[in-house]
């Protein structure tokens, strides 16, 4: 189950990656992957994770550019961090922080690399994330949804006013319906020191956020194990 485990963490990490950079360069049309720099066709064996790099050794066949090696290394790191969550979750809740890393991961490198994100991708994943989740919501209480539209409604004035992305705030909104209001405000905790520290050693002025939602997440699943009572999300 482990191996498999790792197999479908490199595999999703590779898929959302390349549907990244697919969103970043308007290339979603493309039927099949490409190179990046030759934009030839790749080869079934050159789309494996972790082992399509290593058989190039590092570099496209066509034109012998080389391969960034985040590829290989976001690879690895996923399959190791698929295994721990179905270590330490049963099946079915595993299955479905699978998926929303997966979502969340496309859309933070889109974030990350355009400063935006598709809105079809943001609503229409967000809704099935709302599906995959279904047994959380039906076990919400009446007090989280009151804080998620005190929430909801104090990002939107942000939003409002340019002060905060739409695109954060229904992330923001989303989560405060799959995690419980303490890991909710751990990971905007999080999420906010890491935003401030980028902000504080670079020149940017204009910082995205989904990344930094996104690392939050993963902490919180990684700590879940050490700490479930404070930040188990069930």
């Amino acid at each position: 189950m482990l191996i498999i485990a790792f197999i479908l963490g490199a595999a999703c990490v590779s898929f959302a990656m390349c549907q990244a950079i697919r969103f970043v360069d308007q290339t979603l049309t493309a039927q099949q992957s490409i190179c990046d720099h030759c934009h030839q066709h790749l080869k079934w064996w050159q789309l494996i994770p972790i082992f399509g790099y290593l058989f190039q050794a590092g570099k496209c066949i066509n034109c012998h550019f080389p391969i960034s090696i985040a590829y290989p290394i976001g690879e690895f790191l996923g399959g190791i961090f698929f295994v721990h969550l179905f270590l330490f979750f049963s099946v079915w809740p595993a299955i479905q922080f699978c998926l929303l890393l997966t979502w969340l991961l496309i859309l933070a490198l889109e974030d990350f690399f355009t400063k935006t994100v598709s809105l079809k991708f943001l609503l229409g994943g967000g809704s099935g994330v709302l599906l995959i989740f279904i047994d959380r919501i039906f076990k919400i209480h009446l007090i989280q949804i009151e804080l998620w539209i005190i929430i909801c409604g104090s990002l939107a004035i942000l939003s409002l006013n340019n002060y905060f992305g739409w695109a954060d705030t229904c992330l923001i909104g989303l989560f405060s319906i799959l995690f419980t209001p303490v890991t909710l405000a751990i990971i905007i905790l999080i999420a906010s020191c890491g935003a401030f520290f980028a902000l504080k050693f670079s020149n940017q002025t204009i910082l995205p956020f989904i990344p930094w939602l996104l690392i939050g997440v993963i902490i919180i699943l990684s700590l879940n194990p050490l700490f479930p009572l404070q930040f188990s999300p069930f």
